[in-house]
């Protein structure tokens, strides 16, 4: 648990950077460890959308409802990229 929370600051440098196939496996490997680590979990998922990446923003999300159905903002996400097909395309 103590690397998880290392990571996370090399993460928001990676994004920021726009590094983000590094910070997409810096959020994944944090998630991974703790999945109830929510936050890495959407942060993940938003990455993976900015990379063109659906069907991992799905399994990202699906995986935050599993550990805390009521998230709003997981809900919303999801519902987004479900209703639309080229809601995630890589810019």
């Amino acid at each position: 648990m103590e690397r998880t929370y290392r990571i996370r600051p090399c993460t928001i440098i990676e994004a920021r950077q726009k590094n983000y196939p590094e910070a997409a496996r810096l959020w994944r490997a944090v998630f991974e460890h703790d999945p109830t680590q929510l936050q890495a979990g959407l942060n993940l998922a938003i990455v993976e959308c900015g990379e063109g990446e659906r069907d991992a923003v799905l399994a990202a999300l699906d995986r935050i409802l599993v550990f805390q159905p009521d998230d709003v903002q997981a809900r919303a996400f999801a519902a987004k990229i479900r209703s639309n097909s080229s809601s995630c395309q890589r810019k």
